[in-house]
């Protein structure tokens, strides 16, 4: 990540009115002069507009703010907030692929996983992934059909057999008797 990519992204979000919070926790990987000269653009368009806020990371080697207060200046600070330390979260950050595979856009326009890459290992392995994900669809309409109405294909069992001993719901079921056998229809 570069100061030029952060600030050309602060500039372009001068173009929308949706935006209200300015956030970018990659930048606190810049070192401190480059952190502050993103922040001060990221404020100075938020004094300008006055429509939105900046929200801001120290530098994990700056848990005090120090560096921090030295590099953001004295302009449009209303605009902003800071945080530290860095906040540690304990939500999982397992994300299963079908969750996001829809909602995955590049630029504006949605795009796939498998568009991402070159490397044929990843396209190959999201390949997989996308014929395993079609197949429990397709295995999960097929329980759906078989089971009918039946919550399991145990009740779905339980439910032929209640029919066939109460011998009155078997014709709605598609099942004929006769003196020895039971088949269905």
């Amino acid at each position: 990540m570069s100061k030029e990519k952060l600030i050309a992204g602060v500039r372009e979000l001068k173009k929308y009115d949706e935006p209200t919070m300015l956030l970018f926790p990659d930048a606190a990987s810049l070192d401190a002069g480059a952190l502050g000269e993103v922040q001060q653009q990221a404020l100075m368009q938020c004094g300008d507009l006055m429509d939105r806020v900046g929200i801001f990371e120290t530098r994990l080697d700056d848990p005090n703010g120090t560096l921090f207060r030295d590099k953001i200046g004295i302009n449009n600070l209303k605009y902003g907030a800071a945080y530290t330390p860095w906040l540690n979260i304990s939500v999982s950050k397992n994300i299963p692929y079908a969750n996001v595979r829809d909602a995955i856009y590049v630029g504006g326009t949605k795009t796939s996983i498998e568009q991402l890459t070159t490397d044929k290992g990843i396209r190959d392995l999201v390949k997989l992934v996308e014929t395993a994900l079609e197949d429990i669809s397709t295995v999960d309409a097929e329980m759906k059909d078989l089971l009918g109405t039946s919550k399991s294909i145990n009740q779905g069992y339980q439910d032929l057999v209640a029919a066939y001993k109460d011998n009155k719901g078997l014709g709605k079921m598609g099942i004929s008797s006769s003196s020895s056998s039971v088949s269905l229809v």
